[in-house]
């Protein structure tokens, strides 16, 4: 079964992103901010990281980097709703440091399991960092 590691500061985005890749069949675990779930990610590798960019303390940006350089092989979708930039602008940079495939919130359950199934079926996002 396919693993994938939610990583999200909001409690009902979590538990929302959570029950719809649950419902498309996947095994999913659930962090509240970067710093758990990149010490979760080093405890046990996941297939797929999903994670929000605008955190407290370690953000999505420092979640995503940190996994394309030490697992460039870990599929990684990053999802926003924006802060201080736009939803794109941020997730423009995203795309630009190897994320995947990402999503601005909301987005819906089909988008979501759509983005996992195409990124966990396709060749890695360039690595800039290799």
């Amino acid at each position: 079964m396919t693993r994938v590691l939610v990583i999200e500061d909001d409690e009902l985005a979590r538990e929302s992103v959570t029950l719809m890749l649950e419902e498309h069949g996947y095994e999913v675990a659930m962090a509240g901010d970067g710093d758990v779930g990149l010490q979760m990610f080093d405890a046990e590798p996941y297939d797929l990281v999903v994670t929000d960019l605008v955190m407290p303390a370690v953000n999505g940006m420092d979640v995503l980097t940190k996994i394309k350089q030490e697992h460039p092989e870990t599929r990684v979708i990053v999802i926003s709703g924006g802060g201080r930039l736009t939803p794109i602008s941020y997730l423009d940079v995203a795309k630009k440091l190897g994320a995947d495939d990402v999503l601005s919130k909301p987005f819906t359950a089909t988008e979501l399991a759509t983005s996992a199934a195409v990124v966990l079926n396709s060749p890695a996002a360039p690595n800039p960092f290799h």
